[in-house]
Formats: C-alpha cells, structure tokens, sequence
C-alpha cells in the first residue's frame, strides 16, 4: 500500500468559486474521509480506517470506478455493505492519478435549481487545477488551483458540464473527485 498524507476533518476547508462559504460542503467532507480512509488502510490504523469507512457510507456515497470502501470492509473484515439500487444522481466519488500536466475529463448532468458541488482533493499535496464549464463553455466559478479545489453553483438550466482535473504538479498526483 502507498504511503499517503494525513488530513484531519476539522481544518477549515478552502471555499474558492463556493456560492456559500458559512456551509460546509459535502463533497469536500467525502474526499478528505475518502483522503483519511486511504492514510488509515496504508498505516493498517484499523480504529480510523472503521471512522473513515463510516463517513463514506453515512454520506451515501458510490463510487463511479474502483470502490475503495469494498477494500476497506475487507481490510476490516466486515460484509459487503448491500447494493443500492434506482439512484441516477448523488454523491459519487472517482480515484485516480495523473502524471505531470496530464487531465482527465468527465461529463456529469447538474439540474436546474439543485445545488451542484465538486471536490478534488489529492492524496499526497499534489496541486491540482479544477475546471468546470457548462454547455455554453462558461464556468460556474473560477478554476480553483490547490491541494483541495472545489466548485459549488446552483445551475439555471439542467444541462451536462464538463469536469476537468488537472495535475500543476512537478510530479505524478493521485487524487479523489467528489461530484455531488
């Protein structure tokens, strides 16, 4: 297992492009449990990796690739938590890396009127760049450059906006992407 940083709940999280700043934001919580998670499972902390484990599931969260919590039950030796079925939205997170100045892009339909929030957080103090534009190629903020980055907006009209996430470090990055 790689050997990640440390990151503590209770610092305060950066609201750059956030439309509220007085509420916290979900998406950032889920990617420094997801963050705090990976730190545990690596130093085998069996007491932080349950924590952790418990954050991701009591936020709803599924995954959109590899299911980090599945390896954590296991590590655990808990069952597999039941399969939820009829969900088109929610939260959701992805895991990655990206070597130096590489991207990766997806697309996630937001609805109108319902607040939209996206977190990037690295594993390992990695900078990363976090685009957003809507279908008319405008930013729902601007792009948040750090070691967390997140976007929240309130989208006019249901449309798809592409997510882009950009490693501005001098070496390869692994990172968690919330979208919720």
């Amino acid at each position: 297992m790689r050997l990640t940083f440390a990151i503590v709940l209770a610092v305060a999280i950066p609201t750059s492009g956030t439309a509220r700043g007085d509420e916290p934001n979900r998406g950032a919580l889920l990617a420094a449990a997801l963050a705090a998670g990976d730190l545990a499972a690596s130093r085998r902390d069996y007491t932080a990796l349950r924590r952790a484990l418990s954050d991701v599931e009591a936020m709803g969260a599924r995954t959109e690739d590899k299911d980090v919590t599945s390896i954590w039950r296991e590590l655990l030796g808990l069952q597999a938590a039941p399969a939820l079925r009829g969900r088109g939205l929610g939260p959701a997170y992805r895991m990655g890396t990206l070597a130096k100045g590489n991207s990766v892009l997806i697309e996630q339909v937001f609805l109108a009127g319902q607040e939209a929030r996206i977190a990037v957080q690295a594993f390992d103090r990695g900078t990363l760049r976090l685009e957003v534009l809507g279908s008319n190629r405008q930013s729902p903020c601007d792009p948040p450059i750090g070691f967390q980055a997140q976007c929240q907006w309130v989208p006019l009209y249901t449309q798809r906006f592409a997510i882009r996430v950009t490693n501005a470090a001098s070496a390869a990055t692994s990172y968690y992407l919330v979208v919720n």
